[in-house]
């Protein structure tokens, strides 16, 4: 993917990303800021240089990406601050698959598109792993109030993602939810995670408090059934003579439903 500028925009910026073979993002820097508390921070510190290279300095900034020392993960520093030379990338890309980063290099560079593309309110499509990688990614850059308001639209167009990934992965995503504070999904997850009624806490929590709540939810659920049978019994015996059948039902339902049942 690469999203160039506009020529009546200004302050673009370059994303140089070496370690994802020569891929380059051309963004907008205000909206990236706007949206992105790292880059609000770091774009504009004092120790920073604009303008990269002769060759582009229509770019106002050029970042680029970046190993860790342990080449176990990346990010992403200025270019005037990056100590890699040519030579060091041509190593890179020549014995990539003895350094750990690279066995995950495709989704960590999906994933970061993915981060742009939710900054940019452009349309993207997820699954468990590239959710997992999106969230992280959000985190370490500030930006997961984005996220969180893209989400909702990645869903519905990820078919997978609304049946089994959901089903088989609520335990996992059910933090990651609580993370991005996106209602719909902690919804869906919490539900699944509690099983069917004849088999309660299908699945098992490891936090304790993600525990507790579960266990809260499901002991309001069996109240309010509780409540919803003794209800019906006593419809039952006292019924209204004056009253059909249907709708002595009827005013139950409606009956129920004003009291949250």
């Amino acid at each position: 993917m690469e999203a160039r500028t506009q020529p009546h925009l200004r302050s673009p910026i370059l994303f140089a990303a070496p370690v994802f073979d020569d891929l380059e993002f051309h963004v907008h820097s205000v909206v990236l800021k706007l949206h992105s508390a790292f880059f609000r921070n770091f774009l504009d510190s004092p120790d920073k240089e604009k303008g990269g290279a002769p060759l582009l300095r229509k770019f106002k900034y050029e970042w680029v990406t970046m190993l860790d020392e342990d080449c176990k993960d990346w990010h992403i520093v200025a270019a005037s601050a990056s100590p890699l030379k040519a030579l060091d990338l041509a190593v890179f890309n020549e014995e990539g698959a003895s350094y750990p980063f690279f066995s995950k290099q495709q989704r960590e560079q999906e994933g970061f598109e993915k981060l742009l593309c939710a900054i940019y309110n452009r349309p993207y499509k997820i699954d468990f792993y590239s959710l997992i990688v999106l969230t992280r990614q959000a985190d370490y850059y500030c930006a997961l109030p984005a996220v969180s308001n893209s989400l909702g639209n990645a869903i519905l167009n990820s078919k997978g993602f609304q049946g089994h990934t959901l089903w088989n992965h609520c335990p996992e995503l059910l933090p990651i939810a609580i993370k991005l504070r996106h209602g719909l999904l902690f919804k869906d997850c919490i539900t699944l995670c509690l099983g069917p009624w004849n088999e309660p806490f299908r699945h098992k929590f490891d936090d304790l408090k993600l525990r507790k709540l579960a266990q809260n939810l499901h002991n309001q659920i069996a109240a309010k059934i509780g409540d919803f049978h003794q209800d019906i019994l006593k419809s039952s015996s006292q019924p209204k003579l004056d009253e059909p059948p249907s709708e002595r039902l009827h005013t139950l339902m409606h009956e129920l439903n004003a009291n949250g049942i």
